[in-house]
């Protein structure tokens, strides 16, 4: 019976081993197919990291393009607020053109009234001369009627020439001819007045 049991026991060593001997073909599949795993697994970790590294610069990028854009955006604001700036003062410029353009026209037609003026003052001044009248040439006041005696003296106006009574004659007012204000009846007062009123007007 001893012999019998060292024979079983050597026999289920035997049939042991040659298990063993048949798992080491798929024991070694499975560690060249484990192997390969972990090698895919390393190559997608790798791919994986370049892709995160490409993904990082393109939002690297894409936050240099924005901030770049913000930038560019804040530049044509500026920009345009300066050529609204720079429209606004043209605009200013060519209305003061206008205004001094204006002016001009309006002080040379004063000017050229003026001128006009003169000549007017100046024909005044050559007819009141040529109607001087002389002091025998009238008895009476045109103006009040009234007779010229020793205590109602005669006045020429030195606008008309005419002769007056002091009464009617006591106006003095600024003439061609004289540097001081002259003695005027009441009606060439009354006309240089209004001519002048009327030429300060326009």
């Amino acid at each position: 019976p001893r012999g019998l049991s060292t024979c079983s026991g050597e026999s289920a060593a035997a049939d042991l081993r040659a298990a063993l001997q048949g798992l080491n073909g798929p024991m070694a599949e499975v560690m060249a197919k484990l192997e390969s795993g972990q090698q895919d697994l390393s190559s997608t970790r790798m791919r994986l990291q370049l892709v995160e590294q490409a993904l990082s610069q393109e939002s690297a990028a894409k936050e240099a393009a924005t901030a770049s854009a913000i930038q560019l955006r804040s530049e044509l604001d500026k920009a345009q607020d300066r050529l609204c700036e720079l429209e606004g003062t043209t605009v200013a410029q060519q209305q003061d053109i206008v205004q001094l353009k204006d002016e001009v026209v309006t002080r040379t037609e004063s000017k050229l009234h003026l001128w006009q003026e003169l000549e007017r003052l100046q024909e005044v001044k050559r007819n009141a001369l040529a109607s001087w009248h002389p002091d025998g040439a009238a008895d009476t006041c045109p103006a009040c009627r009234c007779d010229f005696s020793l205590t109602r003296r005669k006045h020429h106006c030195r606008a008309c020439g005419l002769l007056f009574c002091d009464e009617c004659a006591n106006y003095f007012v600024s003439i061609a001819s004289s540097a001081e204000p002259q003695r005027a009846c009441r009606y060439c007062d009354r006309l240089i007045r209004t001519m002048r009123a009327q030429s300060t007007a326009k």
